[in-house]
């Protein structure tokens, strides 16, 4: 990944009304990276993101990760 990913640079592409909530709802990008870390360093497989909302830790961790894993965001 060329620029480093923030909040706002993922957010960017939600609808105007879930970027205003997503400081409150979803994952922010150090607790991604955080989670990257630790299924890198796991060796951790493909991953089942129950309750993804609009699927900002999928799409985060996917854009991190240095693995070839798959993400999988469920959300009712």
């Amino acid at each position: 990944m060329s620029t480093p990913l923030t909040d706002e640079s993922l957010d960017s592409h939600l609808p105007l009304s879930a970027q205003r909530v997503s400081p409150l709802f979803w994952t922010s990008v150090p607790i991604i990276e955080r989670a990257v870390a630790w299924l890198d360093e796991l060796g951790v497989g493909d991953i089942v993101d129950l309750g993804s909302g609009v699927g900002k830790w999928c799409v985060g961790t996917a854009l991190l990760a240095k693995s070839e894993r798959h993400y999988f965001g469920l959300e009712h």
